[in-house]
């Protein structure tokens, strides 16, 4: 993901991150004249409790999301295939299921990166946006790859051919590939 973001220029394009907690002293140091949301360092209560509220969905997490207008958003999740069920229990299941306001633009088994759908992003967005093949739909919205695979099946194989290309690997885009490359 790292690679990607800087590949794209996502911190310089980006004013304002959303960050998991894991990655903010990455940002600092990779990315200097970037800023982050949230790092080890002057850590306190209070900016503490405001991630929690925001990554966990806590009352009053979308107004928070509001005010602070983030424009992009990386999540780190080392166990995701282990424990999937942590995209339903953090803002990844707000950004998966706002898909017009928040594009996936890179995902493997392990983070997301969601870029807001702003013109700032709009290249990347065209270039890179996976609109079905997300670990989110495979678990949790089905229904969008079995009706992408009917009717938007170049875009599906699309998505599947350039994250297999990415991460042959890959365990989650490897299921996705199995289930879906024959209906296509």
């Amino acid at each position: 993901m790292f690679d990607f973001m800087k590949a794209n220029n996502i911190p310089s394009t980006g004013e304002k991150p959303l960050n998991h907690f894991g990655s903010g002293g990455f940002l600092v140091w990779n990315f200097p004249e970037s800023k982050n949301f949230i790092d080890s360092r002057n850590l306190n209560d209070e900016i503490f409790s405001e991630y929690n509220t925001l990554i966990a969905k806590k009352p009053g997490f979308e107004g928070k999301l509001k005010s602070y207008d983030f424009d992009y958003s990386l999540y780190l999740a080392p166990d995701l295939v282990r424990v999937p069920q942590e995209m339903e229990q953090t803002i990844i299941s707000y950004f998966s299921k706002h898909p017009d306001e928040w594009k996936l633009v890179f995902w493997d088994d392990k983070s997301f990166l969601f870029v807001k759908n702003l013109p700032k992003f709009k290249e990347i967005i065209d270039k890179y946006e996976y609109k079905y093949a997300t670990p989110y739909n495979l678990l949790y919205k089905k229904n969008v790859l079995e009706k992408a695979s009917k009717e938007d099946p170049e875009q599906l194989k699309k998505e599947i051919n350039r994250k297999l290309s990415e991460e042959p690997n890959g365990l989650i885009i490897t299921s996705i590939n199995n289930t879906y490359s024959s209906k296509l």
